[in-house]
């Protein structure tokens, strides 16, 4: 069943509203849809009725671009990135499109980067006590995903060409898939599926554990890589416009520390020992000396889940202390009463 028409309380009373409009192919493709559990858009007006306007669609589509606030940020490797964040409306298109078509979509379980109840620590399980490891991150990974990939995802999951169209040009800036747009990163996942199977299938004829959280691919063995294996996920990439970014290619062995996104998995997953060490220090300092705590209430509760992703017991400890703490109170600004 379909959560939000918006516009309409059901495909039913969305029909009737098209009745007359419909081809026999769009009626059919309506009935497809709507068995998937997919908003049943069959053309532009009929997601025009949906998201409850018409031209102002239209435009948005033919248009994308003028629709985006550009900024960067500071990357804690160096250097910046370029996030294209949509505009309000744009962002409310881009928003249903992600809840109500790409979050309903299955992923392998390998695939541990923006889905549902799974993540860093989930990534890392996959990894645990292996005794030769090896990073390998894409370049520019939302940027390598073009428009006429994004258009193919549509067409995929049973949208016609035209409708597969006009949703990959709201989901797409410049041709490319936009750092800040909360389409891009379910769309990334679907655009990589078919790099999934093949570097899966790799490793699987090599013994191989394989695991990606978005742009980070994650190999794992008991025993040493052969040594063009690399090249050969590689290869495979760049068959569909991907490309390894050399500078963060890892690999360790027997006598060192195994990260995988972020957490050592030697023996247990678990952060690095500096970074357990930080946390540890932050929740003393919460309970014995709460006044000069650098740290506000919000970002230890942050802190406490975190920690509970990996370790609940201690997570839990954690957490208690976090809600303990008295929020600062803020003085309301005095009067000025000399007016």
């Amino acid at each position: 069943m379909l959560s939000s028409l918006i516009s309409f309380s059901s495909p039913t009373e969305l029909k009737h509203a098209l009745t007359g409009t419909l081809s026999d192919d769009d009626a059919k493709a309506f009935d497809e849809l709507e068995s998937k559990g997919l908003p049943p858009i069959v053309s532009l007006r009929t997601f025009a009725l949906i998201l409850g306007v018409t031209k102002l669609l239209a435009f948005i589509g033919h248009e994308p671009q003028n629709f985006y606030r550009i900024f960067e940020i500071q990357k804690k490797s160096g250097g910046k990135r370029v996030i294209r964040a949509p505009r309000t409306y744009l962002k409310c298109i881009q928003m249903f499109i992600a809840r109500e078509i790409l979050e309903k979509q299955l992923f392998p379980d390998f695939v541990t980067g923006f889905v549902p109840r799974r993540g860093i620590v989930k990534n890392a399980n996959l990894h645990l006590q292996a005794r030769f490891l090896l990073n390998i991150d894409i370049e520019d990974f939302f940027g390598s995903v073009d428009e006429k990939s994004v258009q193919i995802v549509f067409r995929d999951l049973g949208f016609s060409k035209s409708v597969s169209d006009l949703l990959a040009s709201l989901c797409c800036y410049k041709d490319r898939l936009p750092q800040g747009a909360p389409t891009s990163p379910l769309l990334s996942n679907l655009a990589f599926a078919k790099v999934d199977r093949q570097v899966q299938s790799l490793c699987k004829a090599s013994r191989i554990s394989y695991s990606r959280y978005a742009d980070d691919l994650s190999f794992s063995s008991n025993r040493p890589f052969e040594e063009n294996f690399r090249d050969r996920v590689g290869r495979i990439l760049e068959k569909d416009g991907f490309r390894i970014n050399q500078k963060k290619t890892r690999y360790a062995g027997p006598g060192q520390a195994l990260h995988v996104t972020g957490m050592l998995v030697n023996e247990v997953v678990q952060p690095p020992r500096e970074l357990r060490r930080r946390v540890r220090a932050m929740f003393h300092q919460a309970v014995t000396d709460p006044k000069r705590l650098k740290e506000t209430k919000v970002k230890l509760t942050g802190w406490a889940s975190y920690v509970h992703s990996y370790n609940p017991r201690l997570g839990k400890s954690y957490l208690k202390i976090a809600r303990g703490l008295k929020s600062p109170h803020v003085e309301p600004p005095k009067k000025n009463l000399s007016r």
